[in-house]
């Protein structure tokens, strides 16, 4: 084992024995933290994300996709339409097919983490701010701005035409939905996972911003949804949409699995688009003269409209019943460590 894999693991170990410690000592806010988090999954995360990523992955295993040049401009478009994880899942199986070379994923990989139509227009801005012209605003900054870094940074990569070398075995249409909606809602609880540890973490990071204040911004880098709903700045918003958090990272890196991009590359990358989202925010705005003043009065957070039984029940329900599937249907390599990174 390397010192910076030792070095890494000790830190993750200390991070986790204070987890637990803070667990222990106020268990009040890990549960709080958690139902947020259920909240969440149940009124944004599920209903934006689980419809669109099954027929995107069903897409992806027909005769009709495996016949396009231009694969990996079309993996591109999908993934600004299925949402976050489905980029990542999408170039691995590219790059299992042969279509695409390693260091090819690993350059990609960055440029296809977007949030969904879904996510943004109903979840975002209708669910969140109240108002659905400011989703489609966030929207289309967010598509834009996924367009032009993809544009300058990878274009060759992106409008390559190199034909797969591996034939895939042309599956029928009845196991082809049965297979995309199994490895949609293995993508969506993987998901709805990490959205409710995160949500945990940043209520023990809100906790403890009362004494120290900078701890309130860490919370708006952690996990994306939560941070959402935490601001009713519109051009706050923009970025972090771009800049997805360090949830969606762990989950991209996860569902791309052998596919490793330079750490510092992606966030670089994340950074800049939510920078140029935030941009191309102001510019719609002012081009077309939307009023955003009103924002502040009209956001509505999730602490009334889904911190209910029902939302929780319903969300616990339709969870247990994927993760069942999941863990029936996944291999497991036995290294935790592995299998996780």
């Amino acid at each position: 084992m390397t010192f910076k894999k030792r070095y890494f693991e000790y830190l993750i170990s200390f991070l986790a024995i204070l987890f637990i410690t803070v667990t222990v000592i106020k268990p009040e806010v890990c549960a709080l933290g958690a139902k947020k988090g259920l909240a969440i999954c149940a009124k944004a995360i599920i209903p934006s994300l689980f419809p669109f990523a099954v027929p995107v992955l069903f897409l992806t295993n027909t005769t009709m996709f495996s016949k396009i040049k231009r694969k990996r401009l079309a993996i591109f478009a999908l993934s600004l339409i299925g949402g976050y994880p489905i980029g990542g899942r999408l170039i691995h199986e590219l790059y299992k097919n042969n279509d695409l070379e390693i260091y090819e994923a690993e350059k990609m990989l960055p440029f296809c983490v977007n949030a969904g139509p879904a996510f943004v227009v109903i979840a975002v801005g209708k669910g969140i701010l109240d108002n659905t012209l400011y989703g489609y605003i966030l929207l289309a900054s967010h598509i834009l701005s996924s367009i032009i870094l993809s544009s300058i940074f990878v274009p060759k990569i992106m409008f390559s035409n190199k034909k797969s070398i591996v034939i895939k075995k042309e599956i029928s249409i009845s196991d082809n939905f049965v297979l995309s909606v199994h490895s949609a809602s293995s993508a969506t609880i993987s998901i709805c996972a990490f959205v409710i540890i995160f949500s945990v973490i940043n209520e023990y990071i809100i906790y403890y911003s009362h004494g120290f204040k900078a701890l309130y911004y860490l919370a708006l880098v952690t996990e994306v949804t939560s941070a959402v709903t935490k601001t009713d700045n519109l051009y706050l918003i923009s970025f972090l949409l771009g800049f997805a958090g360090v949830s969606i990272w762990m989950q991209i890196i996860s569902v791309a699995q052998n596919i490793k991009p330079s750490i510092f590359k992606f966030i670089a990358v994340r950074i800049l688009h939510g920078t140029l989202s935030a941009l191309v925010t102001t510019f719609i705005v002012r081009l077309f003269s939307v009023s955003v003043s009103t924002i502040s009065n009209s956001v509505k957070t999730y602490k009334k409209a889904v911190y209910s039984s029902t939302a929780l029940s319903i969300s616990l329900l339709i969870m247990s019943i994927m993760l069942l599937i999941s863990i029936t249907a996944k291999k497991h390599s036995g290294n935790i460590l592995e299998d996780v990174l």
